[in-house]
């Protein structure tokens, strides 16, 4: 199949590799960029508070939040446990030197705040590092379990430009799938003018809802953002 991959990362995404090792080609079609915040002054206080120890615990909801504390100050992540919300994030932590200590089994942010809150015993300090157009889920859920949450921006999105010209000559070249990480990248396809009439496969079905809610009418969601869950969607989608 041809498939669109909207997932920013693009061909240098591990997920992506592995769909392009079942024979399937992938057509990279990034719709928005990451940047680090306009001020890091909070990150950076908060970091050199994790670094010191104020922290128990450090919560990560993307791939990206690590990449911008690792970037930043990578020692800082030996002073609290770890917890992930899903294995591509584990990975990155573990590909800084590091360990997760937590990664639920079930998809998503609101998983991934419930099993940790149900370890928490009140009053733990816990580090949030976010994008800027984070859901409130895992601060609220974590705050009503007695935690204290500092949840600083890490990065935010931004439209990228190209992405209309760059999505209508992908489309117009043809596309079996267009597979989606994030509810905001469907917006971003939207956004740029793509089509609604593809079959899309996303990534955790909190992703898949904002596809039904965009008007996509044959929408796949992948258990987990792993390879074997993503291809066994893939391949649901293709008989479909």
């Amino acid at each position: 199949m041809r498939i669109l991959w909207t997932r920013v990362g693009g061909s240098g995404d591990p997920l992506a590799a592995a769909v392009a090792q079942q024979g399937h080609t992938v057509v990279e079609v990034p719709l928005y960029r990451l940047v680090p915040p306009a001020d890091t002054g909070p990150l950076d206080a908060a970091l050199r508070r994790l670094r010191d120890g104020d922290y128990d615990w450090v919560v990560f909801t993307s791939a990206r939040a690590v990449d911008a504390v690792t970037e930043r100050m990578p020692e800082a992540l030996a002073a609290a446990r770890v917890a992930c919300v899903g294995p591509a994030t584990a990975s990155r932590v573990q590909g800084a030197g590091y360990r997760a200590d937590l990664v639920p089994d079930a998809s998503g942010a609101a998983a991934l705040a419930s099993e940790l809150a149900a370890r928490l015993r009140g009053r733990e300090r816990v580090l949030f590092p976010r994008a800027d157009n984070a859901g409130p889920t895992v601060k609220a859920v974590l705050t009503a379990a007695g935690a204290r949450v500092d949840d600083p921006v890490a990065y935010r999105t931004e439209p990228d430009p190209e992405a209309p010209a760059r999505l209508a000559a992908a489309l117009a070249d043809g596309a079996d799938r267009v597979v989606f990480a994030s509810g905001e990248a469907v917006a971003q396809y939207v956004a740029a003018g793509g089509s609604r009439d593809v079959t899309c496969v996303c990534i955790g079905p909190v992703t898949a809802a904002a596809a039904r809610a965009a008007g996509f009418g044959d929408v796949r969601a992948a258990e987990s953002a792993t390879a074997p869950a993503l291809l066994a969607c893939l391949g649901e989608s293709a008989e479909r």
